[in-house]
């Protein structure tokens, strides 16, 4: 099972940029993946990525064979 770390290294080492965990979890979301359910209340105020973030979040799912 790939960690969220995992992708996160992934993306900083072919992109140079940061993400922010819950960026990952809200792209493998809009894919269908499942994961387990998050006790913690949702922020409809939270940020979100922006259509280059989520390219590159996808690459990183598409290569970690998540999506």
């Amino acid at each position: 099972m790939v960690t969220y770390a995992q992708i996160k290294d992934y993306i900083m080492q072919k992109y140079n940029t940061k993400v922010h965990t819950s960026f990952i979890a809200e792209v493998k979301r809009l894919h269908g993946v499942s994961m387990k359910s998050n006790r913690l209340k949702v922020d409809s105020n939270a940020k979100h990525p922006t259509p280059e973030m989520v390219a590159k979040i996808e690459d990183a799912l598409q290569y970690f064979n998540i999506i």
